[in-house]
């Protein structure tokens, strides 16, 4: 008969791992400095136990074998999730910052806005108190204005905004520095011809004469042997004749009409005209009163003893301040107001 051999399993227990360690083979580590440094395995004793459990077999013995892989990557799952909490960590910190930078930029133009309402007021301010400033300082500030405006209805950023404001600020500097320096000519001219007049009306009275009329660059003048009036005659102002009462309010259409013409002759365009109230008021106080002064409400004031419009303004183009508002570039209308009283003509103009 056959020789026949049969090898039982061996039973579970203490034996059992003894019997599974002689049949795992085991990989010996290369001698040190031959090829690339040993790869580290499962020891041995690991892979007896894995290997006996799969022998028994059973869901319990899977179960478990299962658990003693996957606890192998169990550590790095773990660093993966820390990993991902602190890119999210970060991320929040980002989305935190950029946020706070759309507050403050925000908050920036919010500022920057307000400047600029300021700064713009400023201008319109100075523009309406600077009628002599000069065409060119008075167009550069309604430009910087113009394009400040621009700048807030559009959008700008707060950096053009402060930029446009320094701009503004510069322009309007510059107004009100051009009408003070206007204003402080016009005080020493009319100190200077104030002095020239009384001295011609002393020498009027030394020689016995009366009446004599010293005329002036703007139209106004100074009757040697009047009366003073410098009482009811306004600060900074010029007397022009004896002070009277009983001034009639006249349409002044007459002077912007010689205006006008004035204008054309010297190539500008004409301009609209339209009485003032304001204006008529002031020339029948100035005719009253026998002199001449700004009510703040006018650019050109003056007055003439032969009651003729052509004459007034002729006066005025003879005077470099009153002759550059007549001729002014940046207007387009004028409103006047006018009186009359003893053959004497008086007239206020404010050019817009």
């Amino acid at each position: 008969m056959a020789d026949v051999r049969s090898r039982s399993v061996p039973a579970a227990g203490t034996d059992l791992g003894r019997a599974l360690l002689d049949r795992v083979p085991t990989q010996r580590p290369a001698p040190e400095g031959i090829g690339q440094p040993p790869v580290r395995r499962p020891g041995t004793r690991f892979v007896v136990l894995v290997t006996a459990l799969s022998m028994l077999g059973g869901g319990a013995a899977a179960a478990l074998i299962e658990r003693i892989w996957s606890g192998s990557g169990l550590a790095a799952v773990r660093v993966s999730d820390a990993d991902a909490a602190a890119a999210g960590d970060g991320s929040l910190a980002a989305a935190g910052a950029a946020v706070a930078a759309v507050d403050a930029a925000a908050t920036q133009r919010s500022q920057a806005v307000a400047a600029a309402t300021q700064a713009g007021e400023a201008a319109t301010t100075a523009l309406d108190a600077s009628p002599h400033a000069g065409d060119v300082p008075r167009a550069q500030l309604r430009a910087a204005a113009g394009a400040l405006a621009a700048g807030v209805d559009g959008g700008a950023s707060a950096h053009d905004l402060e930029a446009a404001t320094s701009a503004v600020a510069a322009a309007t500097a510059e107004v009100v520095n051009a009408e003070a320096s206007w204003q402080a000519a016009e005080a020493a001219r009319a100190a200077a011809q104030e002095a020239a007049a009384e001295q011609a009306a002393a020498g009027a009275r030394a020689s016995g004469s009366q009446g004599t009329a010293v005329r002036s660059a703007e139209g106004a003048t100074q009757d040697a042997g009047a009366v003073s009036s410098a009482s009811a005659i306004g600060a900074g102002g010029k007397q022009c004749t004896s002070a009277g009462s009983g001034a009639a309010a006249v349409p002044g259409g007459d002077i912007a009409a010689q205006i006008n013409q004035y204008r054309i002759s010297n190539g500008m365009p004409a301009l609209s005209v339209s009485d003032s109230t304001t204006l008529m008021s002031h020339a029948v106080l100035m005719a009253d009163a026998g002199g001449i002064w700004h009510s703040g409400a006018d650019n050109i004031v003056g007055c003439v003893s032969n009651n003729s419009a052509s004459s007034l303004v002729t006066a005025w183009s003879r005077s470099a301040p009153h002759n550059e508002q007549m001729l002014r570039s940046d207007v387009t209308a004028m409103t006047v107001g006018a009186a009359s009283l003893g053959g004497w003509l008086y007239g206020a103009v404010r050019f817009s």
